[in-house]
């Protein structure tokens, strides 16, 4: 199954943590509206983990994905509740 990443604020997102200058530093995606479209859940500011974590923790999506940069690294998140099967 392929996905659609072509949301302008997912695009948006990405660009910003592409661009050096540009604090955001995460974003968090979850299935949308046909489930191949993806949906801009949440970004922000280093240090992303513990927002990450906030994130996780306050959503009630079930299948989340989601691109940080750690230290320069690029982390790629792919998040399933234990419900999920």
């Amino acid at each position: 199954m392929s996905v659609d990443l072509s949301a302008p604020e997912i695009q948006a997102a990405h660009q910003q943590i592409l661009d050096k200058a540009d604090p955001t530093a995460w974003l968090i995606l979850s299935y949308g509206s046909p489930p191949s479209a993806l949906q801009l859940v949440a970004s922000g500011e280093a240090p992303p983990l513990p927002q990450i974590r906030d994130v996780l923790a306050s959503t009630a999506e079930d299948v989340l994905f989601g691109y940080a940069n750690v230290g320069g690294k690029g982390l790629v998140i792919a998040f399933m509740r234990d419900n999920v099967g």
